[in-house]
């Protein structure tokens, strides 16, 4: 759950609370921003991001994605939600965000997950997604962008 960084993160400043690039959270502050969203979690997380209508759910997306960011920023909670629901939240990074001007907020990494999934709905990009993971073509995707870099 510490920020993916070529900064090294510091020693807990307390038992228990983490000192990263950005902010200072404890893993109660996550699993407390978790518990707020879990009823709308527990919607979204069995869905297929190719399957599902984003603009229907982008309220129920926006609640779970802010109820995380405050504690762990856009790029650890996309990553926490990918792992969580790896077949409907991609993972994004700073690298990604700004090549692709997104800004680093909750409505930005929702910009991502829409042009992501218009990506991945093209047959060739489909086809490279699950050449490089068959069980999960967002996960493979992640894995294609990451390499194309």
């Amino acid at each position: 759950l510490m920020a993916q960084s070529s900064q090294s993160v510091e020693p807990p400043q307390k038992p228990g609370r983490f000192r990263c690039k950005w902010s200072s959270f404890s893993l109660g502050d996550v699993q407390q921003a978790a518990k707020s969203g879990d009823d709308d979690f527990l919607v979204l997380r069995p869905l297929v991001l190719l399957e599902t209508n984003l603009d229907e759910l982008t309220e129920r997306l926006r609640r779970v994605i802010a109820a995380l960011v405050p504690s762990l920023g856009t790029v650890a909670s996309s990553k926490f939600l990918h792992f969580s629901a790896p077949t409907l939240f991609p993972m994004w990074d700073r690298a990604i965000r700004r090549a692709r001007g997104h800004p680093d907020t909750v409505d930005g990494y929702l910009e991502y997950m829409r042009g992501f999934k218009d990506e991945l709905m093209q047959e060739c990009n489909l086809s490279r997604a699950l050449a490089q993971y068959p069980s999960n073509a967002v996960r493979g995707w992640d894995i294609a962008n990451m390499r194309a870099r």
